[in-house]
């Protein structure tokens, strides 16, 4: 009888091994991570008051920072007024276009960020629409990748659902 309790207790040791064994190998093979429902991602902006993008440089959102005392947030910054964050953002915008403007070869200049700084702000004090919209966090669907690289660790959506996006590491 103990030779049989002996053996029982060594079989289940040695079951709940191999399994513990398996399932790791089955994780390591195929990099299994936790599956999680697709959230949309939202966040509240205010609906843009100047679209100009003199060489691709485009205003920064002005977004929600959750503060009630502070709400708006450009680029980190937080402003209790649209006014100074909508000031903020043509600032930043005309700082990213001067920068293009000074590299080599770029195909305007720094007086037509003046002017397009001038031009945003002029807009931002006639602004009327001030209030936050929700909108989606990423405008553009997530789409499958249509390269890989041998040496690439990143995740790449290969597949969706109503629910999940699928990914493998490839």
């Amino acid at each position: 009888m103990r030779a049989f309790l002996i053996l029982a207790v060594l079989g289940r040791a040695w079951a709940a091994l191999a399994y513990s064994n398996l399932q790791d190998s089955f994780h390591n093979e195929f990099r299994l991570q936790m599956l999680h429902s697709r959230q949309p991602a939202e966040r509240k902006v205010v609906p843009p008051f100047f679209h100009s993008a003199l060489g691709g440089a485009g205003p920064p959102p002005i977004t929600d920072s959750g503060n009630p005392g502070r709400p708006y947030e450009v680029n980190g910054s937080t402003f209790p007024m649209f006014i100074d964050a909508a000031q903020r953002v043509c600032d930043n915008q005309h700082n990213t276009c001067a920068e293009l403007a000074n590299k080599h070869g770029a195909s305007f200049s720094v007086s037509q960020c003046d002017q397009q700084s001038s031009e945003c702000k002029a807009a931002a004090a006639a602004a009327s629409n001030t209030a936050f919209s929700v909108v989606p966090e990423s405008s553009t669907p997530a789409t499958p990748a249509t390269t890989t690289s041998t040496n690439s660790a990143q995740p790449v959506l290969v597949s969706s659902n109503a629910q999940y996006d699928f990914y493998c590491d490839l």
